[in-house]
């Protein structure tokens, strides 16, 4: 660890539920870093424009930066002209000389084409943007992924990109290939965005959610708990690859002063995906306190979250509230607790290099001494050695 006080700055459209993610996940690492001090420059990215004689407002004021920006003309000599290093928090421009770390495509593939099988649906669609190449990534991820269960991919991109659902709708180009879709299908988007624009549509041309078209979104931003229907969502790592870049940006400053060489482009998998009404459809009306405990600790197991938060989220008294989820489910609250996040731990572990105690940290875990006592009692092997054999049966 350094001892060199650095400032960071940070250049990220809160606004977005992702980069707020992102923005949390280099907090994490800079509160690992006492002699950090952050640096907001926060900006809306649709009004960006990057004119060839401005300089970025961390000019002069940071030791570098953490951006999150798109493929947008002269943006890369932009960021260049603040001369001090940076690392995006996004994967457009990869294949560039600006470090970029991202959400892993082969896994928003994995996720999206197994939701396919498990919904039974031979049809897919991608809905994408056509001057993203992550959204090219993706499609060509995803195809890959559902050839394997012999299935074909359908593709839209859309000519222009839109946060705006309406305007989504509104595309005479998107509605032209949904009305040609075959049904059932299943319609995959680049954001949760799309997949509301989607929905949208399906109403006015009298298409059911989902009956006729499944729709998932990528992100599990506020929109997706928010829409109706709820939208079912492959939730984004944002906080992961935040910590990731800031670790990026501290090795590549590291190697400023020990001239070391380059840094290659992080990929971080996503390995959730929340099923909501826009695939899984409506649930029954009656909705008991063990349900939504459930759902609950589901939704917010890998947090910290005791089954005293669980009781009270329900409202209802602990001890009666764990008399009545074992009478219902005949497990404790805690040993579900515990299952949720022995899975998250074991989908970072199989999927991601992260450490083990961030591995630790992002399951819900106290620490990474507990989490590996608990992998040996409960699974019977460490952490490290778990993700060594996870890796050898895919071949790593």
């Amino acid at each position: 660890m350094s001892d060199t006080p650095r400032t960071i700055g940070l250049y990220v459209d809160t606004a977005l539920e992702h980069a707020r993610r992102v923005l949390e996940g280099v907090l994490d690492f800079a509160a690992e870093r006492p002699l950090w001090t952050l640096r907001d420059y926060r900006h809306d990215s649709n009004a960006q424009a990057f004119a060839s004689e401005d300089l970025p407002p961390w000019t002069g004021q940071v030791d570098g930066v953490v951006v999150s920006v798109g493929r947008d003309e002269g943006v890369l000599e932009w960021i260049e002209r603040g001369g001090v290093p940076a690392v995006n928090a996004a994967g457009d421009l990869a294949d560039t000389r600006l470090p970029s770390v991202f959400t892993d495509v082969e896994s928003i593939a994995r996720l999206a084409a197994d939701h396919a099988v498990a919904l039974k649906r031979r049809h897919v669609l991608h809905v994408g943007y056509a001057d993203s190449d992550g959204s090219a990534n993706r499609k060509r991820a995803l195809q890959r992924r559902l050839a394997q269960h012999q299935l074909r991919l359908g593709v839209y991109d859309l000519p222009r990109f839109s946060t705006d659902p309406h305007e989504i709708a509104a595309d005479p180009g998107l509605r032209h290939r949904l009305e040609r879709l075959d049904r059932p299908a299943l319609v995959v988007t680049l954001s949760d965005e799309f997949a509301a624009g989607v929905c949208i549509l399906a109403e006015s041309v009298g298409r059911r959610i989902p009956d006729d078209w499944a729709v998932l979104g990528v992100n599990d931003s506020e929109i997706a708990r928010l829409h109706t229907p709820t939208l079912s969502s492959i939730r984004s790592p944002g906080r992961s690859i935040g910590y990731a870049c800031a670790a990026r940006l501290d090795q590549l400053l590291e190697s400023a002063r020990s001239r070391r060489g380059g840094i290659d482009n992080v990929r971080v998998a996503a390995t959730d995906l929340v099923e909501r009404e826009s695939s899984r459809g409506r649930r029954r009306a009656f909705v008991t306190d063990v349900d939504r405990a459930m759902r609950f600790i589901e939704e917010r197991g890998c947090e910290g979250i005791r089954v005293l938060d669980v009781a009270r989220h329900v409202k209802m008294p602990l001890r009666t509230f764990e008399i009545e989820f074992r009478r219902r489910t005949g497990q404790t609250a805690g040993n579900e607790l515990r299952r949720v996040r022995l899975e998250r731990a074991q989908d970072l572990l199989a999927n991601t290099q992260l450490p083990t105690s961030r591995v630790a940290d992002l399951a819900g875990f106290a620490s990474a001494s507990y989490l590996a006592a608990f992998f040996k009692r409960v699974i019977g092997v460490t952490p490290s050695e778990y993700r060594r054999r996870a890796r050898a049966e895919r071949g790593l």
